[in-house]
């Protein structure tokens, strides 16, 4: 993931999360969506990989992860299931 200025400019790279636990390759990580919430922390959704959400402070630091692949439409992950 690039955090860039309107120009182009790198200001900020996020890498796969190998710090995790959750990925043994780097190919595993397949980010989907990402979203900064209001405090500047950045949530990076990995919905074709391992299906986990990463959450980043503001200066790219891990914070957390949470999600991952369930087992069974009641499990957690992160796509919605249809009623």
């Amino acid at each position: 993931m690039f955090k860039t200025t309107l120009d182009g400019k790198v200001l900020m790279t996020i890498d796969y999360p190998a710090d995790s636990g959750k990925y043994t390759k780097k190919e595993a990580f397949v980010p989907t969506e990402t979203t900064v919430a209001d405090n500047g922390d950045i949530y990076i959704a990995d919905g074709y990989g391992s299906q986990y959400i990463m959450q980043y402070d503001r200066n790219g630091k891990l914070k957390g992860v949470f999600g991952g692949r369930g087992q069974g439409i009641s499990s957690s992950t992160t796509h919605m299931a249809s009623p």
